[in-house]
């Protein structure tokens, strides 16, 4: 699967996992966290804003994608 939806994606542990997957050629990547990072790092990647204490949105989830 070349789909991602990171969930934590700005925080330190999933920002090197951002950083991976895009070193391995991975495009499309969703990140689902409390708080936006302004970072090149995260050029090119969707953001939602979700906190999982909270029901998690249908529309993070399109498509058969690893989580």
């Amino acid at each position: 699967m070349n789909r991602f939806i990171i969930f934590g994606g700005s925080g330190f542990i999933g920002s090197h996992l951002v950083r991976e997957l895009k070193q391995r050629g991975i495009t499309d990547i969703t990140i689902a966290d409390i708080v936006e990072l302004s970072s090149n790092m995260f050029t090119g990647t969707r953001f939602v804003r979700c906190d999982v204490r909270q029901s998690i949105p249908a529309k993070i989830i399109t498509s058969p994608a690893v989580v």
